[in-house]
């Protein structure tokens, strides 16, 4: 569909149905409303762009920008929490690798979360963290990351971009987790200078930037690896997660900053008139600035 030969939803489903019945002869096809499904989820910006050209696509999506809420770095921070989407293994101090076959088949698979934080103005992940359940405290580990330089951390990974974005935020949002309407996480986040805000209770349009930025790691990230658990029976079919289980809790980790260092900071995006994130927080680092974080000792 991103083509600039235009072609139809309708002639790439009938081109479908032809490869179905040549190589994959008995294979249910998919149905054409879960096709077209499929198409609209692409990327805006990148259709528009092969379809119509790149030019075309940034006066189309302009309009976009204009509207943002944010007009500054670190002027509104999202956070929010995510099931991950994937069967994982739990890796304690190294320790799978001298574990026998036998010995590894038994050891629990799970699901864990994702706490993440964006930058409402570039669209940049601020920081992360892995946890096997939403708490304060992986919601307080998530905020301090804000506060660092995680150059170190991609340059240990050998990664192509740093992730050298940092501040402090003049205000967080979140939902009404219980983790987030916790006293004390509404104090440490006052103590700093930050000002916590809990959107109404079922608006998650109120945070739309870090639920947008979930769905895109679903397919763009998560999407290469087996193990994964689908949205829902129907998607899901017979297919077992549990039985496919392919990473371990550490690999995910590494593997999430390299995707954002090298591949989401740097691919164009369709709510920043296709500038990638990276571009737009430099930008707008060197027109605005930004508010350095706290000490060591106030973070502490």
């Amino acid at each position: 569909y991103m083509s600039n030969l235009k072609p139809s939803m309708a002639q790439l489903y009938r081109e479908m149905k032809v490869d179905f019945a040549k190589k994959l002869p008995g294979e249910a096809v998919p149905s054409r409303n879960a096709f077209e499904r499929a198409i609209r989820r692409l990327d805006p910006f990148h259709v528009l762009a092969a379809r119509e050209g790149e030019a075309a696509a940034r006066r189309k999506l302009w309009a976009v920008r204009q509207h943002m809420l944010a007009t500054r770095p670190l002027e509104r921070v999202e956070m929010d929490d995510q099931e991950i989407p994937l069967q994982t293994m739990l890796e304690s101090a190294g320790v799978w690798k001298k574990l026998s076959k036998d010995t590894r088949k038994k050891i629990e698979k799970k699901r864990f979360w994702l706490c993440k934080t964006i930058d409402a103005y570039s669209r940049v992940p601020l920081g992360f963290v892995i946890t096997d359940n939403p708490t304060v405290e992986s919601a307080l580990a998530t905020v301090r990351q804000i506060f660092m330089d995680k150059t170190p951390i991609t340059q240990s990974l050998k990664c192509g971009t740093a992730l050298d974005m940092y501040g402090r935020p003049e205000m967080i949002v979140t939902d009404r987790g219980a983790n987030y309407i916790s006293r004390i996480y509404q104090a440490a986040c006052l103590d700093v200078g930050i000002q916590p805000w809990r959107g109404p209770s079922k608006t998650p349009q109120m945070r739309g930037r870090i639920e947008r930025s979930f769905r895109r790691e679903n397919d763009e990230f998560f999407v290469h690896f087996s193990g994964r658990t689908f949205e829902n029976i129907a998607e899901r079919g017979d297919y077992k997660p549990e039985d496919h289980v392919s990473l371990l809790i550490d690999e995910l980790g590494r593997l999430l900053v390299r995707y954002y260092a090298d591949v989401y900071l740097n691919t164009p995006h369709s709510a920043l008139a296709g500038d990638t994130p990276l571009n737009v927080w430099r930008k707008g680092v060197e027109r605005f600035g930004i508010i350095l974080p706290p000490s060591a000792d106030v973070i502490r």
